[in-house]
């Protein structure tokens, strides 16, 4: 809020709304009608996700702030914006930028990454709340309105034209920027999705020729059906380039000093810093009586229809060589002992290059 309500307490507040409201909650408290209510009061100095069955407008009355400064531990916090007006980021955070590891919209795509130079959240928008993860105790203060307030709403969106429909965007998201050597093959257009071990689109950005941050969703566990990543669940990235109307799944190497397992974290931080594309779905060359089978598998696959002898080279969802072996048909790969997840396999024949992609699960 960037108000003070008269009356505080979240149950009057979503009395008005309460046949279209399912719950708010921060990092620390929820209010659950009619099972659990921790928040009791709404506290300014925190920003809350709210989540609705459907959509409803909600009116709350107060008087003016008391305060515009916020002092955050070091952490992580949900953000309130403590002004009337919309604030820039870089008057708010710049004077902090060594302390701010990332602020990024609490649903939404924008992000604020001073390590990576990752600036596509610009303003602060009252009524809303951000994610933030500060090194070092820090206190913001908001600045004050010049002339009249302007409120605005508009949000930097997911790319339109994208081959995938996208599941809906919840407050568990997981960032993984894409810059430096890693954006070097891209094409100003191209979009990057991230994709669960069941298909599902949980996230997608597209390439302007800056920085990329990819906000990947995790799932919803108030909602029935899936709608994001579980935690631990790994990664799969693929590439769709409008221009050609081609698309391809991506080997990705990560920093090592972010979270670099290629799994799913609540709120975890990546970095991509080298991006290998293969065409999906294609094989190269001309043997097309190649079989890999059961693909899903526990880990052990089948193949058959190889003349002669192959060489198999088989990656996992890093780029990482896990795999290096002479096989004849039928022959079998164990990947047993690998962990489960998206891997791909390459068999260089006397009739050119076989690849695909095997899943263990």
């Amino acid at each position: 809020l960037y108000i003070e309500p008269y009356n505080p307490n979240v149950e009057q507040v979503f009395q008005p709304i309460i046949d279209d409201f399912v719950l708010m909650q921060n990092m620390a408290t929820m209010f659950w009608p009619p099972y659990i209510n921790t928040i009791i009061n709404w506290d300014i100095m925190t920003g809350y996700a709210i989540k609705m069955a459907n959509a409803n407008e909600l009116v709350i009355c107060g008087g003016p702030l008391q305060t515009r400064s916020i002092t955050l531990a070091p952490g992580w916090h949900y953000l309130p914006v403590l002004s009337e007006c919309p604030a820039s980021t870089s008057t708010v955070f710049d004077p902090f930028a060594d302390d701010i590891v990332i602020v990024k919209e609490l649903i939404g795509t924008g992000v604020y990454w001073p390590q990576y130079g990752i600036y596509t959240l610009q303003e602060l928008v009252p009524g809303s709340a951000y994610i933030i993860k500060v090194s070092s105790e820090i206190t913001i203060t908001f600045p004050g309105c010049v002339g009249k307030s302007n409120i605005i709403t508009s949000r930097e969106g997911l790319p339109d034209n994208s081959p995938w429909d996208i599941v809906g965007q919840t407050p568990t998201t997981h960032t993984v920027a894409i810059q430096g050597k890693a954006i070097s093959s891209l094409q100003p257009g191209d979009i990057v999705a991230a994709f669960t071990p069941s298909g599902l689109c949980a996230g997608m950005a597209g390439y302007n020729g800056n920085p990329i941050a990819l906000g990947i969703n995790g799932d919803d566990a108030y909602t029935e059906t899936a709608d994001g990543f579980a935690d631990n669940e790994t990664i799969h990235y693929k590439l769709y380039r409008p221009a050609g109307d081609e698309t391809f799944d991506l080997i990705v190497e990560y920093d090592p000093g972010l979270d670099h397992s290629g799994q799913f974290h609540a709120n975890g931080l990546s970095a991509i810093t080298e991006i290998k594309m293969l065409a999906t779905g294609i094989e190269i060359g001309v043997n097309n009586n190649i079989c890999i089978y059961p693909n899903p598998s526990h880990g052990i696959f089948n193949i058959k229809g190889i003349s002669g002898t192959a060489e198999v080279v088989i990656f996992n969802s890093f780029g990482a060589k896990v795999l290096n072996m002479n096989i004849n048909s039928p022959g079998q790969i164990n990947l047993t002992g690998q962990p489960k997840g998206i891997y791909f396999i390459r068999l260089i024949t006397d009739d050119g290059i076989y690849f695909n992609k095997l899943i263990v699960d």
